[in-house]
């Protein structure tokens, strides 16, 4: 059987996400962890046209966008249950995703995460205002967030893919004093969190925050 071989950094929520899910899965599965000046070469590039990570190979098959590849792993290894089987559900959890990646990651993780934890990491000195300005922005998707949890998981009572990528987006979001903070001020959204962050599957893949450097 082809081995499935993951391109991109572990601590990316969405290589983390794919990580997880293949977890879950108990599939068996190799990480080519990369730097972001790899994200350039060619031999990448060959992989995608867009230069982005993760990208999954399995045999013939390649897949760049994560929904999809989380969509993959649920079809192919059904008894985990990483989507839900009504045509309805399986929508809603791709509309969690996808959210996750428009406006979640944008704001929570690239402004909020690293202002407040990457460059904290790597040696620099977090910029305050833009720290507060990310989390004012942040502050109202952790609200729309909250307001849509519909049980113990987001989706009810079964853990699902959405969970999975939702919860490496907060796990950055976790790192910040400011997300902290707003998390704690959202007990629903913080319990959902603590919840699927203290699943063997995300235990195992947590990884440091990378020290890329802070740049110019």
């Amino acid at each position: 059987m082809d081995t499935i071989t993951l391109h991109g950094w572990a601590f990316s929520p969405f290589v983390r996400a794919v990580c997880i899910a293949l977890e879950e899965a108990g599939a068996a599965y190799t990480l080519r962890d990369l730097g972001p000046g790899d994200l350039a070469a060619p031999e990448f590039r060959a992989l995608t046209p867009f230069g982005k990570i993760p990208v999954l190979e399995h045999g013939t098959l390649r897949l760049t966008e994560t929904a999809a590849i989380l969509d993959w792993i649920a079809a192919r290894h059904p008894a985990a249950g990483l989507m839900p089987s009504s045509p309805g559900d399986r929508a809603r959890a791709l509309e969690w995703m996808l959210q996750a990646g428009a406006y979640v990651y944008p704001t929570a993780v690239m402004r909020l995460f690293f202002q407040d934890a990457y460059v904290r990491a790597n040696g620099g000195t977090p910029d305050a205002v833009a720290v507060a300005d990310a989390a004012q922005a942040t502050a109202p998707l952790l609200d729309a967030m909250t307001a849509r949890i519909a049980g113990p998981h987001l989706l009810g009572e079964a853990f699902t893919a959405a969970d999975i990528l939702v919860g490496t987006m907060l796990h950055n979001v976790a790192l910040t004093p400011a997300g902290a903070a707003l998390l704690a001020e959202r007990q629903a959204l913080a319990a959902w969190f603590a919840r699927v962050d203290a699943r063997p599957a995300f235990r195992r893949t947590e990884a440091a925050i990378p020290l890329f450097g802070v740049g110019g």
